[in-house]
């Protein structure tokens, strides 16, 4: 849920008002989808959920601190933990 209002404040942020509308709206649709969902904290499910959480962090401070750079380092680091770790069979 932290990572959700983490989005929501990122809207917030930005400057072009129809781009934020369509990303609320996009953000909306895939909270509802994973509402009921139970996130692993044991194991190596675990770990990777802690690594996405905190790759999410990073990516939020890199965004209220307006470096792009970093920005996009988080953003593909987030993009790499939130893969799921084994392909289905």
């Amino acid at each position: 849920r932290l990572i959700w209002s983490g989005y929501h404040e990122l809207v917030d942020m930005a400057d072009n008002e129809l781009l934020c509308h369509v990303y609320v709206d996009l953000l909306d649709a895939a909270e509802a989808l994973i509402v009921d969902v139970d996130f692993p904290s044991e194991g190596p499910e675990g770990d990777q959920e802690r690594q996405r959480i905190a790759a999410h962090a990073s990516l939020f401070v890199a965004v209220a601190d307006r470096n792009v750079e970093a920005a996009r380092h988080q953003a593909e680091i987030v993009r790499l933990v939130s893969r799921p770790l084994f392909e289905p069979g």
